[in-house]
């Protein structure tokens, strides 16, 4: 736009702008917040070339129209179920609709031509007022080539004949009409229309002769202005769908490459059109007028190096939320499991489920995962969110700000308290998420089985495909939902459990390494049982000489409790593993023995035990420390607990385990050391809340 004077924004901040309408989608990745328009034109702030993004006007840069169809019902059998189609598609439009200024619109499965002319219709017309500067269609299923038309078909199709196949199936052609009439020649600017057609190009009769087929372009009436096209096969030739383990047809895989595809930072989208028709062996495929594709454009902008600002300075830190609480050591770091989580914050997948047993680390690897992304160059995104599914609303009331703030700069954001409604938080949090499409990782943290996600209002509407979403949760189910990546997380394995060890008890030589992992055997190597432990023989007062120590006086309780009948209901190996049950009995008799050996006083022991029996009922996370009790008065039993890793404590808050709570609650026995009942721990619960509430 020769007329339009070139501006930037930063966090929504407009310095200068003319008449005309802003689209702020990617400006505000270019500058932080504490950047002023001085500091953008030089001076001694560093702004390297590409780390500018003008402002678009109005428009996406790229909208793409993914059509995917793999669920043929052809009664002839000439149609065969596909094995990648529909992942194909939706990949390339997950990909697109994370890409920040595009967009995308996603069919699956189609039933018949009327549907997929319909659709493809109502999107072109929509976008007449604010048209994208490329229309992509992206088509992957079957395809027949019959003359010199090449036609796509859907679900339903069964075509015997010309006839049949023309009102059956949809032509390359029809396609090129639709998209001149219902946006070309209404659109008041040039708009390039792209056309990726992943599919064989056989004949009715299931020919492959090269002869028979010849590909002429639309003629000048029945095409845009601008259009270029790219078909995954020569004509006559099959096209591959890929394997199941590889995921992808060899054609979506080139588009769709970590490093030199689409959504590759960086990537111009005519070199990658370009490197797939290269790159395609045996299917050659073929091209026709990709110069009319920009040279210049990337799907994926280069990230800014926005964590390189000040010559000299240090980067400053990834925009973090829900995360004060976050410490590097919290558990042993697992390496072997955060290489995966890395390759999938560079690859197109939008979501994984961290899943096993409670007590393996996963909300702290997730953690560790988030703040170490977050702040890589090498990932995209760089705000980290990490949120607690058990307490979504409590979360939310604290998100909205920090994602206004990011948005809206100093202007803030409306204010939000106890009185804003579910539904209101839940939109504000979501349509700041979709105004940073693009650049946030979320964690949702210890979600139950995927039914009861739907169940949970908070998330209803959640705008899964406009970041990235990693899911921590003790239900394998979630590794089977669609879309989802899987990562198991279990015990250690030797070289983390000794690290861990070594970390925890400084006390403790290398010399014995060897009883150490005698130690990490007698507790099955599970990590919060390990951890635990390690607290234990690390605390000043209860300090064991060797690990061979503490192995005795954990053989001896292991023996004490398998006389006990226990009467928990439905607990066992998929609860919680016998050596966790194990350690925490024997950290609870650890804490009582503080009054034998008179290193702490009765209050203080009797204080430790009744603080246990209320958090076991609260949630684990977060608890003010003055609705239990006298801050002062449990000052003693606060230390005791966190001497033996069954607490913690940060900014006034006590946190415990939820897998702690869960068998201090569901173990009769313990609840008998504790020194009360369900039913007393309960009324003293809901005493103190009622004082907390009263004001008390």
């Amino acid at each position: 736009h020769a007329s339009t004077k070139l501006t930037y924004i930063t966090l929504g901040q407009l310095i200068r702008l003319g008449e005309d309408a802003v689209d702020a989608h990617g400006c505000i990745e270019s500058f932080r917040r504490q950047d002023t328009e001085e500091q953008m034109r030089g001076g001694e702030w560093e702004v390297q070339k590409g780390e500018v993004v003008p402002l678009k006007m109005g428009r996406a840069k790229v909208f793409c129209f993914a059509v995917g169809v793999d669920e043929y019902s052809s009664v002839s059998g000439k149609f065969g179920r596909l094995r990648n189609a529909v992942a194909d598609a939706g990949a390339v439009h997950e990909g697109f609709e994370r890409a920040r200024g595009c967009s995308s619109e996603f069919v699956a499965n189609p039933d018949d031509r009327k549907q997929l002319r319909q659709r493809l219709r109502e999107v072109l017309r929509q976008l007449q007022k604010s048209h994208p500067d490329v229309f992509a269609f992206y088509y992957a299923g079957h395809g027949i080539q019959h003359g010199n038309e090449v036609f796509l078909v859907p679900r339903k199709a069964d075509p015997e004949d010309e006839l049949e196949l023309r009102e059956e199936c949809l032509s390359l052609s029809e396609v090129f009409q639709l998209m001149r009439a219902d946006l070309s020649d209404k659109a008041d600017g040039p708009v390039t229309f792209l056309v990726l057609a992943d599919s064989c190009r056989v004949g009715l009769d299931g020919a492959v002769t090269a002869e028979q087929f010849v590909w002429t372009d639309p003629s000048e009436r029945d095409r845009p202005n601008r259009w270029a096209l790219i078909q995954s096969c020569s004509r006559g030739a099959t096209a591959s769908d890929g394997t199941e383990r590889e995921g992808h047809s060899p054609f979506a895989a080139l588009l769709l490459d970590g490093e030199k595809g689409l959504f590759a930072p960086g990537s111009k989208l005519k070199d990658v059109v370009e490197r797939a028709a290269r790159e395609m062996c045996g299917q050659a495929p073929v091209t026709s007028n990709l110069q009319n594709i920009d040279s210049e454009l990337c799907v994926v902008d280069v990230r800014s190096p926005s964590k390189k600002q000040r010559v000299g300075s240090p980067p400053p830190r990834a925009l973090l939320y829900g995360l004060d609480d976050y410490h590097s050591k919290e558990f042993q770091e697992r390496e072997a499991h955060l290489k995966p989580m890395f390759e999938w914050a560079k690859g197109l997948g939008l979501k994984i489920a961290v899943h096993g047993m409670g007590g393996t680390g996963k909300s702290s690897l997730a953690k560790d995962f988030i703040v170490r992304a977050c702040e890589s160059t090498e990932v995209r995104e760089d705000i980290g969110i990490f949120l607690r599914f058990q307490q979504l609303r409590n979360d939310y009331l604290s998100l909205v700000p920090f994602l206004e703030g990011i948005i809206n700069g100093e202007k803030g954001c409306k204010s939000v308290g106890v009185e804003t409604t579910n539904e209101d938080l839940r939109n504000r949090v979501h349509a700041g998420l979709r105004d940073l499409q693009g650049r946030w990782i979320v964690v949702i943290d210890d979600v139950d089985a995927p039914e009861r996600e739907f169940k949970n209002e908070m998330l209803s509407g959640f705008p899964w495909a406009k970041g990235r979403v990693v899911v921590t949760t003790r239900s394998e189910a979630w590794s089977t939902k669609r879309d989802f990546q899987e990562l198991r997380v279990g015990s250690f394995g030797d070289t983390e459990a000794l690290a861990l060890v070594r970390d925890m008890v400084r006390h403790w030589s290398s010399e014995l390494d060897g009883e150490v992992m005698r130690l990490v055997t007698e507790l099955g190597a599970f990590p919060l049982a390990l951890s635990q432990a390690c607290a234990t023989c690390a605390s000043d007062k209860v300090r064991f000489a060797a690990p061979r120590d503490y192995i005795e006086r954990h053989k001896q309780q292991s023996e004490e409790l398998a006389r006990w009948e226990r009467k928990a209901e439905g607990v066992g190996e998929e609860e919680y593993p016998w050596s966790f049950l194990v350690m925490l009995m024997l950290s609870l008799q650890e804490v009582k023995r503080h009054l034998m050996d008179q290193t702490a006083s009765e209050e203080d022991v009797q204080g430790a035990m009744t603080l246990l029996r209320k958090m076991s009922w609260l949630l684990p996370t977060g608890v003010p420390l003055k609705i239990l009790g006298d801050p002062i008065a449990l000052a003693g039993p606060v230390k005791l607990l966190e001497g033996q890793g069954l607490v913690t404590f940060s900014n006034a808050c006590l946190s415990m385990h939820p897998l702690v709570q869960q068998a201090i609650r569901r173990e009769e026995h313990i609840m008998q050391i504790l020194g009360s009942s369900t039913e007393i721990t309960l009324k003293d619960v809901a005493g103190r809340l009622l004082k907390g509430v009263q004001g008390d």
